[in-house]
Order: C-alpha cells, then structure tokens, then sequence
C-alpha cells in the first residue's frame, strides 16, 4: 500500500471513528430516557456510601472493595424492605464519561434486602478515567427507574 492512501485512509478513518464513538456515548446515555430519573446525592463513590430517593426512602449504592482493575468492584445496593419486593431487576450499566471505551452491563442478584453483583472496570491507557455509574431499577409492572453516580479512578 502506498503512503499517500495511507494517509488519506487515517484522515478519512478517524473522524468517523471519533464521531461513532460518540453518537454511541450518546446513545447510551439517552437509552433510558423512558426511566425516572432517582435524585442522587453528591457523594465520592469508592469511598462513600451514595444514596438515591425512591418514593421518599433511601436506596444506597456502594462498592465494597474500592475502585480498582485489578479486581471486579463488588457493588451492593441496599434499600428497604418495604420497597425491595417493588422491583424485578436490577442492573447496572457502566461506561466511561473521559473516553468511550464500551458499555458493561451487569444483573444484579438479589440476597435478602439487597441486590448484590460484581463489576470489572476496563482497563483504560490514561492516568486517569472519568466513569458514569447507571443503576436501573425495574418494577414489577415494567416502570423504569435510573440513579446515576459518576466516579474517577486513578492509574498509577
């Protein structure tokens, strides 16, 4: 192949790439616009337990073991009992809000009072990566519900 279609290919190839990476950022950030948006604390998730408001009781989403990629976070999300047996499906969905490098999706398990999982972050090339934390919440009755937490982790 010769350079100058060498070239051309690159300056054709990576605007394309940059603007689907980002019409499907933004894709996924608008798939649930038929949930309901949970108001969400300012909190420093890894560190701090987060709350979220759900029919005026406190659903709190935390990591137990700190945000690294060496090794999956383990993600719990506890709410009370009154309001546990209300949903049939909690997942949550990951993506990064600094560069788009995919979306992870993960079902939740429920275990008691709680819906438990575990969540491996990608691996991203920077010092630092800005992520965005979707927990959707199902009903019984297919309502959709979304709390959100955004979060950083640092790569040293």
């Amino acid at each position: 192949m010769n350079v100058k279609l060498s070239i051309v290919l690159v300056l054709v190839s990576a605007p394309l790439l940059y603007f689907a990476s980002k019409y499907a950022q933004e894709l996924t950030f608008s798939s649930n616009q038929n949930a309901t948006i949970l108001q969400t604390d300012e909190c420093d998730f890894g560190n701090e337990i987060c709350t979220a408001t759900y029919k005026k009781q406190l659903i709190s989403i935390s990591s137990s073991n700190g945000l690294t990629t060496r090794e999956p976070m383990k993600i719990r999300v506890d709410m009370p009992e009154v309001i546990v047996k209300e949903f049939s499906n909690v997942q949550l969905l990951l993506q990064g809000k600094t560069m788009y490098m995919g979306i992870v999706h993960m079902d939740l398990q429920q275990v008691g009072g709680a819906w438990v999982g575990e969540l491996y972050l990608p691996f991203c090339t920077t010092q630092q990566m800005d992520w965005l934390l979707h927990v959707n919440f199902t009903d019984h009755a297919g309502g959709r519900y979304q709390a959100s937490v955004a979060f950083q982790v640092a790569h040293y």
